[in-house]
């Protein structure tokens, strides 16, 4: 970001404090990851009514299967809760495990962690999909688990369709949540607080917004806005 001659883009502010880069446009600027504008064309997500009591809760984890995403941390939490808790959660977890050794290990260590520990039906690794606004439309609460994620494009689109989130305080998730409408947000790497998290939902004590207020958060992340962001930096670079 020092050197003459390049210019230098951060997805969010919180990743400029990261690296400790203050933003100076047009040398250093800050424009964010986006999703597709069909998304926000789309129908929005049904909010199910709150269910009888036991009902369960459903989450759905977008990304591929890797140490970085913290995956393990959802097993982890899950087991700090009492047994009536935990049955009334169902995570699915829907991305690819690349082929690449770390992550093979890592996807063993995971599957293997879930089998010891009778986790089968409350943490779902579903492997790879090309329906996500499907996957998404299905959940109760949009997962993701990162630390340090620097725009996740899965959250802007589980927010495009109304879904509510709950992401670690860290990364661009601190600059793209509202906790006080979008969701909810936990201490990274702390499978305590994360369990915390899961019994406030469960005991029905998070309210987020409406599914279109919910959308409203992430507009300006839609592709086109984002692309004429890019647009007008190029045409000041040029110039």
């Amino acid at each position: 970001a020092q050197k003459p001659n390049l210019y230098t883009v951060l997805l969010t502010p919180n990743m400029g404090r990261y690296y400790d880069i203050a933003p100076a446009p047009p040398r250093v600027s800050i424009v964010s990851a986006c999703c597709a504008d069909r998304l926000f064309a789309e129908p929005l997500a049904v909010r199910r009514p709150p269910g009888p009591p036991g009902a369960a809760v459903r989450l759905v984890g977008l990304g591929t299967i890797q140490v970085y995403k913290r995956w393990r941390l959802a097993a982890e939490a899950l087991l700090l809760l009492d047994d009536a808790e935990r049955q009334r959660l169902e995570i699915s977890v829907y991305g690819p495990t690349l082929n690449e050794p770390e992550a093979q290990r890592y996807d063993r260590h995971l599957r293997g962690m879930i089998a010891r520990h009778g986790l089968e039906r409350n943490l779902r690794l579903c492997g790879n999909t090309r329906d996500v606004p499907g996957c998404l439309r299905a959940a109760d609460w949009f997962f993701l688990p990162s630390t340090n994620e620097p725009c996740s494009v899965a959250l802007i689109e589980a927010l495009a369709l109304g879904v509510p989130v709950l992401v670690s305080a860290s990364g661009g998730n601190v600059d793209i949540v509202d906790s006080s409408k979008a969701g909810m947000l936990f201490e990274p790497d702390s499978a305590r607080d994360l369990a915390a998290c899961f019994r406030r939902i469960l005991a029905g004590g998070a309210t987020p917004a409406a599914p279109a207020d919910l959308r409203e958060t992430v507009r300006e992340r839609s592709a086109s806005t984002v692309a004429a962001q890019y647009r007008r930096l190029y045409l000041e670079v040029l110039g």
